[in-house]
């Protein structure tokens, strides 16, 4: 009877992850089309709606036309880097200075996360991310913006992320 119980309550939140999830709209900006497609089917799968550019200049053109709740991108792309792009989008008058942005990076190094922090970036991630890792930053920002209502949501600061990313711990 207990593994009955355990089962349904496991597939409760499963749904309420997918009806999470599913609130989500992720822009990705990636150069390397491998990167593109794994990052795409894992959000995807848990149910997320994602749209790919590859390089910040597309991304900052698409973030002009359309509405998205976060923003992740990775550091080192052609035209325009991550952090260009995370520092042009916190400097601008539009809507999306307020969005989270995850930048992706092989270089963890001090240099590196304190021109994250600079740019004003809400996590930095290592480049072999964990599934877990990203499904767990994207469900708190999800249940961030339920509580805070669209309408409401203040400027995103790097601060208000910073317990759940043990890079800027």
């Amino acid at each position: 009877m207990a593994k009955y119980w355990k089962n349904l309550i496991f597939k409760e939140i499963g749904q309420l992850d997918k009806n999470i999830f599913s609130q989500i709209k992720i822009l990705i900006a990636d150069d390397e089309p491998m990167a593109q497609i794994v990052m795409k089917h894992f959000l995807t799968e848990l149910g997320c709606e994602v749209v790919v550019t590859n390089n910040g200049l597309e991304a900052q053109s698409l973030l002009i036309e359309e509405k998205f709740d976060v923003l992740l991108t990775d550091i080192n792309m052609p035209k325009m880097n991550g952090i260009e792009l995370a520092i042009c989008i916190r400097n601008s008058n539009a809507p999306c200075r307020k969005m989270p942005i995850i930048g992706i990076t092989a270089d963890m190094s001090e240099e590196m996360q304190q021109k994250a922090k600079i740019a004003r970036m809400n996590f930095l991630l290592e480049k072999s991310i964990s599934q877990s890792a990203i499904k767990n930053i994207i469900k708190n920002i999800a249940m961030l913006n339920c509580k805070k209502g669209t309408d409401n949501i203040k400027p995103v600061i790097f601060d208000e992320f910073e317990a759940l990313d043990p890079a800027f711990a």
